[in-house]
């Protein structure tokens, strides 16, 4: 749930991911990356100790093969979109590249860039997690606990956002998420599917970019914009979800709290 409304948000808010691939997003990141490395976390780690050396095994080795999958599943729906969705004279209307093309792309940068990095913070959350707030892991943490490691997760989101203009560093675009000017410019032509439904939505920050201001400070303040909208969000849905709970537990009730 918190990965689709971050997918969302992205889309609505700042134009990244975009609305029609937000389906395809949510079941990549959201159902394939989490299961799969959920999945090889628990074989891995089986029934050892939370603070073992085998959870922390399980969660490197589970994060680095679970965003290589969500890769490959993504490498194979852009690669099959030439072959399913074309104009009489072949010309892909939507997803350029063949699957010779598309899963290569996505496997090699995931294999020897993203997924080292994903692996090594997800390994460095869970370590730090077994050191100083292991009740947290095995649900057993009391409302204290959880306060103070809101602060810790506040901060540490703060952090994040005052480092994310590290991002302009990079020149280029990532494969696979051109906007429908920079097809044109690599292709020569806009997929005319694209082309209809680019104009779907004008994001009110497209590109995490705020008028007037430079591009550092437009990156910093659309990551706290960003951070406080899905935060409020995942704080409403949890209290939607408590308050259901509480319903089907005393059906008599109101469920007003």
């Amino acid at each position: 749930m918190s990965v689709s409304v971050v997918l969302a948000i992205q889309a609505l808010l700042f134009g990244d991911g975009g609305l029609t691939t937000f389906g395809a997003n949510c079941f990549n990141m959201a159902v394939v990356l989490p299961m799969v490395g959920y999945f090889i976390y628990k074989v891995i780690s089986g029934n050892s100790d939370i603070n073992s050396a085998r959870r922390l095994a399980g969660t490197i080795v589970g994060s680095y093969f679970g965003i290589i999958a969500a890769a490959l599943v993504a490498g194979l729906e852009l690669g099959l979109q030439p072959l399913l969705f074309h104009a009489a004279d072949g010309t892909p209307l939507y997803a350029p590249y063949s699957l010779n093309i598309a899963i290569p792309a996505m496997a090699i940068g995931h294999l020897a860039i993203a997924g080292p990095a994903e692996a090594i913070v997800t390994g460095l959350v869970f370590f730090y997690l077994q050191k100083s707030h292991s009740a947290f892991l095995s649900r057993q943490a009391s409302q204290k606990d959880e306060g103070k490691l809101w602060f810790v997760w506040a901060g540490a989101l703060v952090v994040l956002a005052f480092a994310t203009p590290l991002g302009l560093l990079a020149s280029g675009t990532a494969w696979a998420e051109w906007g429908a000017n920079e097809l044109k410019e690599i292709l020569g032509y806009i997929p005319q599917g694209l082309g209809r439904m680019s104009g779907i939505w004008h994001a009110p920050l497209p590109d995490y970019t705020i008028p007037t201001i430079g591009n550092i400070a437009g990156y910093i303040l659309s990551a706290l914009i960003g951070i406080a909208v899905v935060g409020f969000l995942l704080w409403m849905l949890g209290r939607w979800i408590s308050r259901k709970k509480r319903i089907k537990q005393n059906p008599t009730s109101t469920g007003v709290s």
